[in-house]
């Protein structure tokens, strides 16, 4: 499991304090986005580049400059498997958005920048495509909440339905 150095403690001792077996085949690895190499870090938990792998990189892009979000998808792109894969969340800028989804998306993150969590990075789902493309995936499948709904979650019967301005995006090399 890769993660913030701090967020992976406080992970780890929650599942220490409720019990809860780890698997011995389970390595966690920290990573500070922003300051340390993705690949660096694999490389020393005994990563094996040479096997495919998928990557669920969730609830971080919006956390991290497009720098080190772009060094990362990088690195899978350059560095990982051929077959390999990442899907991850963003949020699109405000100009993509309408004034209640504006407003809505501000009070969310006005909540999380006053515990320390500011938003930083915003994509244009057809612009963040292009440049995945562009350093070296050959696949890029954005989805918005309406194809999410529609794909995921048209029949559910308790009326569950994804909101918001976020977006998910699969890339695969």
């Amino acid at each position: 499991m890769v993660d913030d150095p701090a967020a992976q403690d406080w992970k780890r001792k929650r599942l220490d304090e409720q019990g809860i077996a780890l698997p011995s085949s389970l390595t966690f690895v920290p990573v500070d986005f922003e300051k340390d190499s993705l690949g660096a870090c694999l490389d020393r938990a005994g990563f094996d580049r040479t096997a495919p792998v998928c990557i669920s990189w969730l609830g971080v892009t919006i956390y991290l400059t497009q720098q080190a979000v772009f060094e990362t998808l990088r690195f899978v792109a350059l560095s990982c498997a051929p077959g390999s894969e990442i899907t991850f969340d963003f949020t699109v800028p405000d100009a993509e958005l309408t004034e209640r989804e504006r407003s809505l998306r501000n009070a969310g993150a006005a909540r999380v920048a006053e515990a320390g969590e500011p938003w930083i990075s915003y994509f244009n789902p057809e612009e963040l495509a292009t440049n995945l493309r562009r350093i070296g995936f050959a696949r890029a499948v954005s989805l918005d909440s309406e194809a999410l709904n529609a794909r995921y979650f048209s029949e559910r019967l308790d009326g569950f339905r994804v909101t918001g301005s976020g977006h998910m995006m699969t890339a695969g090399t």
